[in-house]
């Protein structure tokens, strides 16, 4: 019998939709994701029931689209290397044959920027114009854009009131689907997040870290959103790689001085999906997610569209398991500005876990402030609270 891992976040995809790999995902974990950017809101439905059904106690959390602008292809397009291809949003008033649509309108964009990305950062482009909805670039290689891709400019700002708009939208529409969580993409600022609160105040709210505002306005985006998820790969391609490393530091320390979980994400073991075994430096790289205080480690089309996904999951499982007993975790600084004795003395508690009793989760989170590796065992008779608990890795 295979003891749930708290640490694993895996993502249900067209490869393990069906009732039996559902039945071996939920072996697993207690936390699933669901990417509200791809499939549509009945097959997502479809997916919540018999999860629900399999396991009444599993929490779902369900990414929504955020502004992101994604190609509109349906199909595999071959883009050369050298080739000029223009991609405009319906804001764009020119030819559009042999373009390539956008979901989302494009956002402001730095004009001392010079290249873009699409697919995370994978495949890149030199700038050759731009103008008014619209982006044209040269490609830098040759490449199979896939359907639904992202495109990346770099320290370009999206517009908050059309993402706030785009957020409403899509929970109102999907608010009967059954999930628990939901995952704010392209998050720039609190004030989205305690709006949504206020109108759904049963759901999680998880902020995305994914651009330069969103770095910006960290600490305050950490104070009010439920956790936060690193999405590394849209990170990197809008701030660039060389800045990832710090970013990704600082994103958890801000994120532990709040008390929030701490979800990674992105190609975590992106070479599993045509290898039977991690590289050495996705092994290194999952080190360090471990000793920032990462709660979740997030499987994204590792378990959503490889075959190999048994592999993958079983892989870290065993990983985890393994690395249980040597596991060390950054130190972080304590903060607290009030003195009191008793978060001092809680703070000092090492190797002991604490029994909690609380409705709303505040102990949980003030808690895990002044001893963000404290193992804690909570009683609550919130359903909220008991559903966030599952984000943290040490909060049963």
């Amino acid at each position: 019998m295979i003891k749930k891992n708290k640490l694993i976040l895996p993502t249900i995809g067209p490869v393990s939709s069906n009732k039996e790999d559902l039945k071996k995902i939920l072996r697993y974990s207690e936390l699933i994701r669901l990417n509200g950017s791809h499939n549509t809101l009945d097959w997502h439905k479809n997916i919540i029931s018999q999860i629900k059904k399999l396991d009444k106690k599993v929490v779902i959390l369900f990414d929504i689209p955020g502004i992101k602008p994604r190609t509109s292809n349906k199909i595999d397009i071959q883009i050369k290397k050298n080739q000029i291809v223009r991609f405009f949003d319906k804001s764009y008033k020119g030819k559009t044959t042999d373009h390539i649509k956008l979901s989302n309108p494009l956002p402001k964009i730095n004009n001392k920027v010079k290249n873009f990305t699409i697919a995370d950062g994978q495949h890149s482009f030199s700038i050759i114009k731009k103008g008014r909805g619209y982006i044209e670039g040269k490609s830098l290689s040759d490449f199979k854009l896939l359907p639904n891709k992202g495109l990346n400019i770099p320290m370009s700002i999206y517009d908050d009131i059309l993402q706030e708009k785009k957020y409403l939208s899509f929970l109102k529409k999907s608010k009967n689907l059954g999930y628990d969580a939901v995952g704010l993409s392209f998050i720039q600022n609190a004030e989205i997040i305690l709006k949504l609160k206020r109108k759904f105040p049963e759901l999680i709210f998880i902020a995305k870290i994914e651009n330069n505002e969103g770095l910006n306005n960290l600490s305050k985006i950490c104070q009010e959103a439920d956790g936060i998820m690193v999405d590394r790969g849209d990170l990197g391609a809008e701030i660039g790689d060389k800045k990832l490393y710090r970013s990704v530091t600082l994103i958890s320390e801000e994120t532990k001085k709040f008390g929030r979980p701490l979800i990674m994400a992105t190609e975590n073991f992106d070479s599993m999906q045509l290898r039977k075994i991690p590289t050495k430096s996705e092994v290194m790289s999952l080190g360090y997610s471990s000793y920032l205080g990462s709660d979740k480690i997030m499987l994204s089309e590792e378990t959503a569209v490889s075959s190999n996904w048994k592999d993958t999951i079983s892989w870290l499982n065993s990983f985890i398991n393994d690395n249980d007993e040597t596991n060390i975790t950054k130190t972080y600084k304590i903060i607290n500005s009030n003195n009191n004795q008793l978060w001092n003395a809680i703070s000092d508690i090492k190797d002991m876990p604490f029994i909690i009793f609380s409705r709303s989760g505040e102990a949980i989170y003030k808690t895990k402030i002044v001893n963000p590796n404290a193992e804690i065992i909570a009683f609550t008779d919130s359903l909220r609270t008991l559903k966030i608990s599952s984000f943290w890795k040490d909060v049963s």
